[in-house]
């Protein structure tokens, strides 16, 4: 009996410096039945192309949509507009003439391309990589008053 003892003690004694040897680690204690699952990156709904610069549109929620491009759009603000230009109309179907030039603005200390159409305006965010390339473009579009 005594023999018995012993040996659940030291059972019981190896279960508490294996846990503790486990929470030091800084993992944490397996949790049993349904995990979380990983949220998933949404997949564009859209693909489109400006000359050589494909982009994938994906819609990111409350009428907002984002644009990625590959390769990146270059610096050069003539050709920044025409892919703004052709995102909106891929995006919303908003066809914004060339001649119609754009309005910077800022909101929220973030500034904005904008066009104003008939009685919609888009808002064109631009994300802008250390060369000045455009990457990614968030944009949406406002009914006017």
């Amino acid at each position: 009996m005594r023999h018995l003892s012993k040996y659940a003690l030291g059972l019981s004694l190896l279960l508490l410096f294996g846990w503790l040897f486990w929470s030091a680690n800084g993992d944490q204690v397996p949790v049993w039945g349904s995990k979380a699952k990983p949220t998933a990156t949404p997949e564009p709904v859209q693909h489109g192309n400006f000359g050589r610069y494909l982009y994938g549109i994906t819609n990111i929620g409350m009428d907002k949509k984002m644009a990625q491009f590959d390769p990146t759009v270059p610096a050069d603000d003539a050709v920044v507009l025409d892919v703004l230009r052709q995102v909106g109309k891929d995006g919303y179907g908003i066809v914004i003439s060339p001649d119609l030039q754009p309005e910077v603005e800022t909101v929220n200390e973030n500034n904005y391309v904008t066009f104003t159409v008939g009685k919609e305006k888009i808002y064109f965010e631009l994300f802008r990589n250390s060369a000045g390339m455009v990457g990614t473009v968030r944009f949406w579009r406002k009914e006017l008053p």
